[in-house]
């Protein structure tokens, strides 16, 4: 109840000073005609967005907009088969007019206009993306980045306790999902798919999922998409100051996380902005539906800044960010014996209720992510558009586990890798129907192992250097027609050079005896510790390819499909594991034969918007030659710090298809009142080789939601209340004996999310409320995804409030 009562004098002290910033009470009303930039045509029914208030363009492509202040504001002006405009206004007189115009989405390369700034998307017409906005994100804050994807079908979590989490976008995870941060790819998951990516989402705007295999558009790797996470543009030509403070509190894990970002240009030199943002996040031991996980709590502190310059012809930004967290692992995970660990398997509850704690040790691990990125861009006078990237990144990574003596503050893995990346590309318009992409990329990355840690490296040292080259071409036949076609070309030298400690078996000529034969041979055997070199170059090189087309048959309905090839080196993880991964609690081998994989993937969507109606529907099928996947070996390995599960990296072609479905239908009071939502994501998944199931694929998932749009105050919108009830089954594509232990039961969670949105000052400044409750019932549940069910149960109730305070 306190923490209640300090999180409501918190809002309530953030809502006295919103209350007390006010400007001048003048009264300014602004009137706009919003055009087609080609032909002039008006363009009724364009939404205009400033503050909490959306507008809409009457029949004529007038909207007419009041505030009582002559203060300075934001404006996005969108509009279907548009690209969005995003401008900055300074009330000068009580009464204005202006015309705007809006080109039509990609038609051509997006020029600077002295109203704002608007940023080109990374992400074109027709890919199958779906992206989640300011609204969506503000219902998820403090969360991780998997789990705030789970809100798009067909994604899923693979998740190593409650604090480990990496996205799953169609039953593929690892380096074949990207991240791109800002525009940058993050490279820290070339350690392993145990390891979550290193970002911090409150600095997002928006997050956009790319589903399509798009190696050509986002690099090698890409075999299961690509997320985006966009930052807010930098606010050019605009010296007010604009910001966002943002406070979560959090049941589960008594703990919580807060951020804020203040933004601005200056006044003397407008075309030069910045931004500075930080965030703070902190929870305790989380608790199960009966007992607490021990050793689970974690902190996270991340800072950003980034400096833009922007002019009629040439702008450019520089970026740097620093994500830092330590998070302890599970204690159940760490047992002393291969008796013990079968028992907790085979356990139906738990061995020991455990205690809350902030406090956490070993096993634990620290992680740093930093990114320092500098862009620049020149516009011709002939419509060509070039761009030149480096960044830079290093990620360090320390793990420890139980050990003895002055070894217990050594690290048992401390990993170094550093990433420089420099990219250039090209961007044309020609016949106002005909867009060129054309680039080259050039990546030097280099891993060192830090020796102070006594002991055997899981991954040796290396150096992976690779160059790429790719062409785009994309085609506007006309208004409801548009072809795309790419290519690219990629090569990647690896070089790797490790050390281990081995005590091997050797025969009386000196030849090494296989630990398996040991027990057979009958001559004698000697015994000898030392260490052995392992590594060595290997050289990857591959085509990948991209073909599309986008039919808008009509206002209402698209139809995109997608066809690429994309590939894959295998990564350091997957050629030489050999031993012990303390942050997944096993022991996992590699195979340093490893060969690339190559995935063809075809998907098709569907999607229909309409006023009551609205449906996205994608269809998919992916064949991937030479798949690498973990598969568990049944059986268990001792070691000093005590017993664990033994993995081995194996190779198969495999066949993955599926369908991810979202409809909204809403009704009552002209569908103002009720929204209906169901999402829902089936995937398939075969060994083809072995004529059996791929383990670690996610079992069906539905959820069905209903929201209740509650009325709006003068200055209360966007209110409503919606539950919702999430059905996951069980995964009976499985291949029986494959597995420590067989696929959990099939569980269901209600939930319940309520919100509103303040808005004051005229609607430039808002405070959105809302409030989640997750396993409403606190039900126990086993998820197949999570790498700890074969020591304990999800996490129970979880009650989150959120306040967003924006400026």
């Amino acid at each position: 109840m306190a923490k209640i009562k300090g999180f409501t004098l918190l809002c309530t002290i953030i809502l006295s000073s919103v209350l007390f910033v006010y400007g001048q009470k003048s009264h300014y009303v602004l009137s706009l005609l919003i055009k087609d930039q080609q032909n002039g045509q008006v363009l009724p029914g364009t939404t205009i967005k400033i503050g909490a208030f959306e507008l809409l363009a009457d029949d004529k492509g007038i909207v007419t907009y009041t505030q009582s202040t002559f203060r300075s504001f934001h404006a996005l002006i969108t509009h279907t088969g548009y690209d969005p405009l995003n401008i900055h206004f300074f009330p000068k007189q009580s009464m204005e007019k202006d015309t705007l115009y809006l080109s039509a989405a990609d038609s051509q390369l997006q020029q600077v206009t002295i109203r704002g700034y608007s940023m080109k998307s990374g992400v074109n017409a027709l890919a199958p993306a779906t992206t989640l906005t300011a609204s969506d994100l503000d219902k998820t804050r403090g969360a991780n980045l998997a789990k705030i994807l789970e809100a798009i079908p067909g994604l899923n979590i693979l998740q190593t306790g409650n604090t480990i989490g990496k996205p799953v976008i169609d039953g593929l995870y690892g380096n074949r999902v990207l991240v791109i941060n800002n525009g940058v790819k993050l490279e820290g998951q070339q350690w392993g798919v145990e390891h979550a990516p290193e970002i911090d989402p409150s600095l997002a705007q928006q997050i956009t999922v790319v589903k399509g295999a798009d190696g050509v558009r986002y690099g090698a790797e890409a075999l299961g998409g690509a997320i985006l996470l966009d930052p807010p543009p930098l606010p050019f030509y605009d010296s007010a100051l604009h910001g966002e403070i943002a406070l979560n509190g959090v049941s589960n894990g008594r703990g919580g996380s807060g951020s804020a970002m203040l933004s601005s240009s200056f006044r003397r030199l407008p075309a030069l902005a910045w931004r500075l943002q930080g965030s703070y996040n902190k929870l305790g031991n989380f608790r199960a539906k009966d007992y607490f996980l021990e050793n689970t709590g974690m902190e996270q502190k991340n800072f950003s800044g980034a400096l833009g310059y922007q002019g009629a012809h040439f702008g450019g930004q520089f970026f740097f960010s620093q994500y830092q967290t330590s998070l302890g692992i599970f204690i159940g995970s760490d047992i002393g014996s291969v008796a013990d660990l079968y028992a907790r398997i085979h356990a139906t509850g738990p061995f020991e209720k455990g205690e809350f704690s902030y406090d956490y040790r070993a096993p634990y691990q620290k992680v740093k992510h930093q990114l320092l990125k500098g862009d620049f861009y020149y516009n011709t006078v002939s419509g060509s558009r070039f761009e030149i990237k480096y960044n830079l990144q290093k990620d360090f990574r320390s793990e420890y586990d139980k050990r003895r003596s002055t070894r217990a503050t050594i690290p048992i893995t401390d990993l170094h890798l550093t990433t420089n990346t420099l990219e250039g590309s090209w961007q044309k318009v020609f016949a106002g129907k005909w867009h060129s992409t054309a680039g080259i990329s050039f990546r030097a990355q280099s891993n060192y192992n830090d020796t102070i840690t006594l002991a055997n490296p899981v991954i040796p040292n290396y150096s992976a250097n690779s160059v790429g080259l790719f062409g785009i071409e994309r085609l506007s036949l006309n208004k409801k027609v548009e072809l795309e076609a790419g290519m690219r070309f990629d090569y990647q030298a690896f070089n790797a050079a490790g050390k281990r400690y081995l005590y091997l078996y050797y025969d009386k000529d000196g030849n090494i005896v296989p630990n398996a034969e040991v027990p057979f041979r009958h001559d004698t055997l000697r015994l000898h510790g030392g260490y052995h070199d392992y590594g060595g170059d290997r050289k990857f090189k591959s085509f990948s390819f991209i073909t599309g087309a986008l039919w808008r048959p009509n206002t209402y309905w698209q139809v995109r499909s997608n066809l690429g090839l994309a590939w894959r080196a295998p990564n350091p993880e997957e050629l030489y594991s050999f031993g012990l991964h303390q942050s997944v609690s096993s022991i996992e081998y590699g195979d340093s034969t490893l060969k690339s994989e190559q995935g063809y993937k075809w998907i098709t969507t569907i999607s229909k918007s309409g006023s009551r109606f609205d449906l996205n529907t994608n269809i998919y099928f992916q064949y991937i030659r030479n798949y690498i996947y973990l598969n568990p070996t049944d059986s268990f390995e001792q070691t000093v710090t005590g017993s664990y599960p033994v993995f081995r990296y194996l190779q198969t072609n495999a066949l993955l298809r599926g369908i991810d479905l979202n409809a909204k239908y809403r009704f009552g009071n002209n569908g103002k009142l009720f929204e209906y939502e169901l999402k829902a994501s089936l995937l398939r998944a075969n060994n083809l080789t072995k004529d059996t199931y791929l383990p670690f694929i996610p079992a069906d998932r539905y959820t069905n939601s209903l929201q209740w749009n509650l009325p709006q105050l003068a200055k209360m919108t966007q209110n409503y209340l919606s539950v919702n009830y999430l059905y996951v089954t069980r995964q009976k594509r499985y291949t029986p004996n494959s597995d420590f232990i067989a696929p959990p039961s099939p569980y269901g969670l209600w939930g319940i999310i309520a919100g509103t949105n303040l808005s004051f000052n005229g609607g430039t400044h808002t405070l959105a409320l809302n409030i989640t409750v997750d396993n409403l019932f606190n039900i126990a549940y086993r998820d197949y995804m999570n790498r700890f069910r074969y020591y304990t149960e999800d996490i129970g109730r979880n009650i989150q409030l959120h306040a967003i305070f924006r400026f």
